[in-house]
């Protein structure tokens, strides 16, 4: 009889808040937006991978189209449960 090992524990995420302010010229016409959101990250995600997550849906959320390429003029992630 063989044993099966344990698979491990799934890691538990916590919800981080992001604020992302954009900006994008399209020959005279400029165009900014705010957006803000949560993301559910696992322990050790890097604040680069978070940002290259939130990214696409701060870019939906302030009414960029897919193709824009806009400048990120502000970009804030917190942890989004307050200390107690």
């Amino acid at each position: 009889m063989t044993e099966m090992a344990e698979a491990p524990p799934a890691a538990e995420t916590a919800e981080y808040h992001w604020i992302v302010t954009l900006q994008s010229t399209d020959g005279n016409r400029t165009t900014s937006g705010t957006a803000t959101g949560t993301a559910d990250l696992l322990p050790g995600t890097t604040d680069r991978e978070a940002f290259n997550m939130v990214l696409p849906e701060a870019k939906r959320t302030a009414g960029f189209p897919d193709s824009a390429h806009p400048v990120v003029l502000f970009y804030r992630l917190v942890p989004n449960r307050l200390a107690t």
